[in-house]
């Protein structure tokens, strides 16, 4: 049986804010995730999205778990 290896996403990645979300991007221009979020507390109850704080640690923290050769400026 053959093992397909798949393209990894090209490096390195990088976070841009986009409103109410932070996108996860790869070298290549490919959107690899977003983490919404909102800052208004009422709406973030109602809405069940993270602090605009929270989410900044998350897209980070998903950088860090890609791995060092993931990480961007």
């Amino acid at each position: 049986m053959e093992i397909r290896h798949r393209r990894p996403f090209a490096k390195p990645w990088k976070i841009e804010e986009q409103g109410e979300s932070f996108q996860i991007g790869d070298a290549a221009g490919r959107i690899l995730a977003h983490v919404y979020f909102e800052d208004e507390p009422t709406r973030r109850n109602f809405s069940t999205r993270l602090s605009e704080d929270d989410a900044r640690r998350m897209v980070q923290q998903i950088l860090r778990l890609a791995g060092p050769d993931c990480q961007g400026d």
